[in-house]
């Protein structure tokens, strides 16, 4: 029997800052969509039919699967035979499933990634559509935390990219030297500035580790900074490799190795909630 890797991504979901107090909470707008029936369950979100196929609780954990209604495109061939295209009704379309789990406790939400299926945007403006007119929902992918590690045993580093947001200067700011960076930047009226330093074309020496260091660890502790890019290329010994550590896009990923079912090529949804349980159980391992 085949097998096939699923990954899975992990997100924060919240509500936005300026959402009405009485917005309709994430976990009850999957109670709202999987209370329908299922020709109810239909949203079309960029720019494809979406429709929540499964659904299952147990206590604080939500089990989906979505369906992703794709439109033909791709054909099909076998050895010694020329491609032929897939003959569809007009009312038939190529499905790609998405399965997710969502832990309303911990507000966090596991979601299956592949091409063709539901990315985090779309799982937002999906359940939105069920929750009221002017709800939205944000999905914050969550940060690998050996990213920040690996960067702050970096000993040598050749260059720092970052991306600030031009505003009035904050304390936080002022005392990281990005104070110059916002003045220079409010001269020329502008609300994004891209800044990249380096050590030069000599492919010698490092910038101050020390000061790279701080602002990597004032960046990830604090949530009021206005740096919305930190990407450090370094390395820790002088023999390793230069390494280019993003530390505010190197999302947490999991993966498991699920069987692949022989009649319907696809890996049973039974599975994949169990490999994200399994996935959920590993990242809160006191929460069960």
């Amino acid at each position: 029997m085949a097998d096939k890797t699923f990954r899975v991504q992990i997100f924060q979901v919240d509500v936005p800052d300026d959402a009405p107090p009485d917005q309709m909470s994430f976990e009850d707008a999957i109670l709202e969509a999987g209370s329908l029936p299922l020709d109810k369950r239909e949203r079309y979100i960029d720019p494809k039919d979406r429709r929540l196929d499964d659904f299952d609780q147990a206590g604080d954990i939500f089990f989906l699967n979505f369906t992703t209604f794709n439109y033909p495109g791709p054909g099909r061939v076998k050895s010694g035979a020329q491609s032929s295209s897939f003959s569809l009704d007009a009312d038939e379309f190529f499905a790609f499933e998405t399965a997710l789990l969502y832990d309303s406790q911990q507000r966090t939400m596991f979601l299956e990634t592949g091409l063709g299926g539901m990315g985090a945007g779309a799982t937002a403006k999906y359940f939105a559509g069920f929750a009221g007119k002017g709800v939205a929902y944000d999905m914050t992918p969550v940060l690998d935390p050996e990213a920040s590690a690996r960067a702050r045993r970096c000993r040598q580093f050749r260059r720092v990219d970052m991306r600030v947001v031009v505003g009035p200067a904050k304390d936080f700011d002022r005392d990281g030297g990005l104070g110059v960076i916002a003045a220079f930047g409010d001269d020329f009226d502008a609300r994004v500035m891209d800044v990249s330093m380096n050590v030069g074309p000599d492919r010698t020496g490092s910038l101050l580790p020390e000061r790279v260091r701080d602002l990597v660890d004032r960046v990830l502790g604090h949530d009021d900074c206005d740096i919305t890019k930190l990407r450090v290329r370094g390395r820790e010994n002088d023999d390793d490799p230069f390494e280019v550590i993003d530390l505010l896009q190197h999302r947490e990923k999991r993966e498991r190795t699920l069987l692949v079912d022989p009649k319907s090529r696809k890996i049973p949804v039974g599975d994949r909630w169990s490999a994200l349980r399994g996935i959920h159980r590993d990242y809160y391992p006191d929460v069960q």
